[in-house]
């Protein structure tokens, strides 16, 4: 679900791109992963599941896609649970 509908709380992104490499810290509001997981209760070290992943949807002559996780899959498909990554709440 986008995060507009579970909560007016948003996200912020940062990035460094240097020549040959890139980084993104990406600060997501712990209301938002309350009401995402429908838990009240979240601690530092609790662990959760997911992926991050961009889809291109601009009209470019090349369709391209990036996840966080490598997915096998023969066609795009972000929502397959079995490539989640674990992740810390800090």
């Amino acid at each position: 679900r986008p995060y507009t509908e579970c909560t007016d709380a948003r996200c912020t992104v940062d990035t460094v791109v240097e020549d040959n490499s890139w980084s993104v810290e990406i600060f997501i509001p712990l209301q938002y992963v309350k009401d995402l997981f429908g838990r009240d209760s979240f601690k530092p070290g609790d662990k959760i599941r997911c992926n991050f992943y961009k889809i291109c949807e601009s009209k470019i002559p090349t369709e391209h896609y990036g996840s966080f996780t490598e997915i096998v899959s023969p066609v795009p498909n972000y929502n397959l649970p079995e490539f989640f990554a674990e992740c810390v709440i800090v």
